[in-house]
């Protein structure tokens, strides 16, 4: 059954592997004539997979909380990507990611919404700490242990990613992450523990919502 969604809340659905997914098949059928297109267009299976799946889950998550057919739903993209209602949805945000296969999708009422998951693999963190981090947090990263330096980095990424994506903008906009505030104000930025090996944040526009994370199916 779906879960009721008020507005001192935040709803986190999360699913994957997409390659895997049982369900891959049905939430296909939910795409648009254009998203189906895209889908076609990708070169790799996982890569279109990954893409129906979030897509999918998106357009049947939205039709649950707005009662509509999820197949009806229009939708377009801003353009720096950020899929969007054509039509008015009320109140309901949502917010889209997916990163090797796991997806999650956000859903708030009456307020902006962003999400961001990402693989935690190993990168030159203490070169690319310089792009993603203001002085302040990088005065507290360069004195941890490696073993830490990874979870750090990735938090830092994740959350100012989802506050970007809550904005509907992306790197294109932003060229630095390290200008992009850690802790905007006017904004509840979390971390979130969903998934083995990824790392995830949400970041929800006014006062910290309780946050219900849900997965999919």
């Amino acid at each position: 059954m779906m879960p009721p969604l008020n507005e001192q809340e935040a709803h986190l659905w999360h699913a994957g592997p997409a390659e895997s997914f049982q369900g891959l098949e049905a939430l296909g059928r939910l795409l648009s004539p254009e998203e189906e297109a895209r889908a076609r267009r990708f070169v790799f299976e996982k890569d279109r997979a990954q893409f129906i799946l979030g897509r999918g889950i998106m357009r049947s998550l939205l039709g649950r909380y707005l009662g509509a057919d999820p197949r009806r739903l229009l939708l377009r993209q801003t353009p720096l990507g950020k899929p969007i209602l054509a039509e008015a949805g009320g109140p309901l945000e949502f917010s889209l990611s997916h990163s090797h296969g796991r997806i999650l999708c956000g859903m708030a009422l009456g307020r902006r919404i962003g999400v961001d998951v990402e693989l935690m693999r190993a990168l030159p963190f203490d070169t690319l700490a310089r792009h993603v981090m203001e002085a302040a947090e990088l005065e507290g990263f360069v004195s941890l242990g490696a073993g830490l330096k990874a979870k750090a980095f990735y938090a830092a990424w994740t959350r100012k990613e989802a506050y970007l994506k809550a904005l509907g903008r992306g790197l294109g906009c932003v060229a630095d992450l390290a200008r992009v505030p850690a802790a905007p104000s006017g904004w509840a930025v979390r971390e979130l523990s969903l998934l083995p090996g990824y790392a995830a944040a949400v970041a929800v526009e006014g006062a910290a919502p309780r946050l219900r994370c849900l997965p999919w199916p």
